[in-house]
């Protein structure tokens, strides 16, 4: 990967001010996901900003969305989900859209614009992080995910 990072840490008034956002925006509360005062590390790239919560690559953001990263095991835990069945799973993993056919149930709360989990449906194994972009009036059965973004932060080779 070609270009220059930026790295610098957050004073504690901004780092505050960024989580409460980010996890306002992931509709979970500061104090489930984090304990007391965390130092927050800004690593700017080509493609997104990379936040580090006290050495772990926790969120990322891209334009105005936050996501998760895949090492956000504490959020993780508690986001909604989408089931989709096994014979979704290759499309998903290869950054189809996710529609009525392939989804088998829904688990947590659900809004447009929020954020979920695709999980396959025998393992539970998450298959991507997505934006609910819609929600139709009959229910969730004809929800329609946004393209995922799926951030792992060693295959850009930042650690």
């Amino acid at each position: 990967m070609s270009g220059k990072f930026r790295r610098y840490f957050l004073k504690a008034k901004e780092a505050k001010n960024l989580l409460e956002k980010s996890l306002e925006k992931l509709r979970t509360s500061l104090e489930q996901i984090l304990k007391g005062k965390v130092d927050v590390e800004v690593v700017e790239t080509e493609f997104a900003e990379i936040f580090f919560i006290d050495r772990k690559p926790l969120l990322a953001k891209i334009g105005e969305k936050v996501f998760p990263t895949l090492v956000f095991d504490d959020f993780l835990a508690l986001a909604s989900r989408v089931v989709v069945d096994m014979g979704a799973v290759p499309h998903v993993c290869n950054g189809a859209n996710i529609m009525a056919p392939g989804i088998r149930r829904f688990e947590g709360e659900f809004r447009k614009d929020d954020f979920v989990l695709v999980v396959d449906e025998k393992y539970g194994k998450s298959l991507a992080r997505c934006y609910l972009i819609s929600v139709m009036q009959g229910g969730l059965s004809r929800a329609l995910l946004s393209r995922m973004f799926i951030l792992s932060a060693t295959r850009y080779g930042i650690s």
